[in-house]
């Protein structure tokens, strides 16, 4: 094992930090050195983030240090020369993977799939971050913790344990979700009389609920909404929220329906095997509509390079401070219910307007 990487299990937990300035840097990794903790993952999620992990390097050279949310080839050198022991990614990108090895560095990509964990393995990754969703194990752990007594609650993603285990589950409406893509293909429609659009839609997990809220959501309002007549469902499949996946099952379907114009994903990661397969095809960008959801770090870069004409954002400080309202009442012994909507959740951006949005969220766009 690498001894970085035999380093970071050693330690066993990584506090992830976006800093602000650069001055809150030494004073943090201070703190959390002398509580035992000599480790961090600054996020390139802040304009400073490469300043603070050269100051901290500096100044504390016996810290490691990691870089997350790198998303190109030019982040990770700026956070290697910068005195990163280590990169992190919040999906996959064989480029960047490669490109970290190549240079000596150590690559943790995040995976979704046993897929991905496979191919960055034989990449030479030692290590890799596991983006979980709806697993059995999750569903165990919690009627493990609810059996003992312990309040759980669910935020965001539905997991399927029994009812009777957890405490209650966070989210927003999914249905929301799918009704926001259609909304932005809708103005359009309306926007362009001759506009006719031949859809594929790639789903994120089979079996998820809120995956197939997120399509009804969808199909209520654009496949059988006001322009229904001008929109056909060419083509579906599910891709696992894998972008390898979405890149293979993207390039089959251009050979197999030339005549699709728009893409409609249920994740940002998809949208980025989607993008990757038209352009490994030699299609032009401009001559298909990419929609997706999540406007995660991924997704920000696309927006921000034009490539994706539009997203969802979740907006996570909402669910934060509901879901700790509700930490709040299981703590009071209050009894509530066992769904719990949050308002405003998910709302639509695009490359426009995805900064002001976020911002409004009091969420901070990648710089």
């Amino acid at each position: 094992m690498n001894p970085i990487v035999e380093k970071v299990y050693q330690i066993g937990i990584i506090p992830v930090i976006a800093f602000n300035s650069v001055d809150e840097a030494l004073p943090l990794c201070k703190a959390l050195a002398e509580g035992g903790l000599p480790a961090a993952e600054v996020t390139f999620r802040t304009a400073c983030a490469e300043e603070c992990i050269r100051k901290i390097h500096e100044e504390m050279p016996e810290m490691l240090l990691g870089a997350g949310t790198v998303l190109t080839c030019e982040q990770a050198d700026r956070a290697m020369a910068a005195g990163a022991s280590f990169i992190v990614a919040p999906g996959f990108d064989p480029e960047v993977c490669k490109h970290v090895i190549d240079k000596g560095g150590i690559m943790m990509p995040g995976t979704a799939s046993a897929g991905e964990m496979q191919q960055a393995m034989n990449m030479g990754c030692e290590a890799v971050v596991i983006m979980g969703c709806d697993t059995a194990g999750s569903a165990a752990a919690i009627e493990e913790l609810g059996a003992a007594g312990i309040p759980v609650i669910i935020a965001g993603r539905k997991i399927e344990a029994k009812e009777d285990s957890y405490y209650t589950y966070v989210a927003g409406d999914h249905h929301e979700a799918g009704k926001a893509q259609a909304g932005y293909l809708n103005g359009l429609l309306e926007k362009d009389p001759a506009l006719e659009l031949n859809v594929a839609f790639i789903y994120g997990q089979s079996g998820s609920s809120s995956v197939q809220q997120r399509y009804e959501g969808f199909e209520s309002d654009c496949l059988n909404g006001q322009y229904a007549d001008r929109v056909h469902l060419i083509a579906s499949q599910y891709a696992e929220f894998d972008t390898q996946k979405a890149y293979d099952i993207t390039t089959d379907m251009l050979t197999s329906y030339e005549n699709i114009n728009c893409f409609v994903t249920q994740s940002d990661e998809q949208a980025a095997g989607i993008i990757n397969a038209i352009k490994a095809k030699g299609g032009s960008l401009d001559d298909y509509i990419v929609v997706s959801i999540d406007c995660s770090t991924t997704g920000q870069s696309y927006l921000k390079s034009g490539e994706l004409d539009a997203s969802v954002l979740m907006a996570m400080r909402q669910l934060a401070v509901s879901s700790a309202d509700y930490v709040e009442a299981a703590l009071n012994g209050e009894t509530v219910e066992k769904t719990n909507q949050v308002v405003g959740y998910y709302q639509l951006v695009t490359p426009e307007t995805y900064v002001e949005v976020m911002k409004a969220a009091g969420m901070e766009p990648v710089a």
